[in-house]
């Protein structure tokens, strides 16, 4: 388990507090954990952020333990660019995709329509999202579902499949999602860190393994685990 009031105690130390912190997860701690992983004052978003996380996180087992919790602030963190985008960004150079999708993109002159450019912001975003996601994770050839279900969120849900099923559960739109919905996001996220197991991972220590299973790959691993180290800093009290 973790101590509250140390957690609280080192995270007043840490400057990052929205003051007087309130008992257990409250929503002005939850605050206080947000801003430190994202080593910024409390501002709107995070306080938002904060008052959804409050309610969410123990009905899911987040808070058990300083592994699990400090797991969920750096794979959201990380996802979120420190909670400040929450938009898949699919901005990149030709030589990038390559790189991102070697299975979509073989060579230079592929990649090229679908490459950024300042001229036309809009083209690239929508076609790159259709032609990298289409006829996978439910999405429909033809359609812009990859498109209109990139990814969001603050665990970057991805894939009409998965949309659906927010929607199922927890009657969360996709629309929700990338229009930055605070409570939207938290609960869509607790309800698929709920789905993959990730508690059971942090349990046992596989940081490696849940990284793969978000990301589909090993990408930001090496960020995650810094973003784990700062928030068990303020963890306090591990049983």
């Amino acid at each position: 388990m973790i101590d509250v009031r140390k957690t609280q105690a080192a995270l007043a130390q840490a400057d990052y507090a929205p003051g007087p912190l309130d008992g257990a997860w409250g929503p002005s701690t939850c605050t206080a954990l947000l801003a430190h992983q994202a080593q910024r004052q409390p501002d709107a978003m995070l306080r938002a952020l904060g008052r959804a996380a409050a309610a969410e996180l123990p009905r899911y087992g987040i808070v058990n333990s300083p592994a699990r919790l400090a797991e969920w602030l750096a794979q959201t963190g990380n996802e979120t660019g420190g909670f400040t985008r929450f938009e898949e960004n699919l901005r990149y150079s030709a030589r990038r995709l390559l790189e991102i999708w070697p299975s979509r993109f073989k060579t230079l002159a592929q990649a090229l329509p679908y490459a950024w450019d300042a001229s036309d912001p809009d083209r690239e975003d929508v076609a790159l999202a259709n032609k990298v996601y289409y006829d996978r994770m439910g999405n429909r050839a033809g359609t812009n579902d990859g498109w209109d279900t990139r990814g969001g969120g603050l665990i970057q849900h991805t894939g009409k499949a998965e949309y659906d099923a927010l929607f199922v559960r927890l009657g969360v739109t996709a629309a929700q999602i990338h229009g930055g919905d605070p409570v939207a996001m938290v609960r869509a996220c607790c309800d698929y860190w709920d789905r993959v197991g990730a508690n059971a991972y942090c349990d046992r220590g596989d940081f490696r393994g849940l990284r793969k299973r978000v990301n589909g790959g090993l990408i930001g691993v090496d960020e995650v685990a810094a973003r784990r180290a700062r928030s068990l800093a303020v963890l306090a009290g591990a049983a």
